[in-house]
């Protein structure tokens, strides 16, 4: 399928009906617009983090800052590895 669209002065366009079509693109769907080698794909959001928010019950509390140091530290220890 090659369709084209046209970019307008404030960068927006229009998705060819067919594409919104195939892809279930409805008005205020999410899409991601991703870059690999060179290419330019838009990729249609089905959920985000937001929508799966309360999906999975916690099991302990975790201390942020603990996180971060011993990031910090595995960090500190590759760069010093020479990795």
């Amino acid at each position: 399928m090659a369709l084209t669209a046209r970019v307008g002065k404030r960068g927006q366009m229009t998705l060819p009906r067919e594409v919104r079509a195939r892809y279930g693109l409805t008005e205020g769907q999410a899409v991601a617009f991703v870059v690999k080698h060179g290419e330019l794909t838009l990729v249609p959001l089905r959920q985000t983090l937001f929508d799966l928010k309360g999906s999975v019950q916690a099991g302990e509390t975790s201390d942020l800052g603990a996180i971060r140091e011993r990031v910090a530290a595995a960090e500190a220890a590759r760069v010093a590895r020479g990795e």
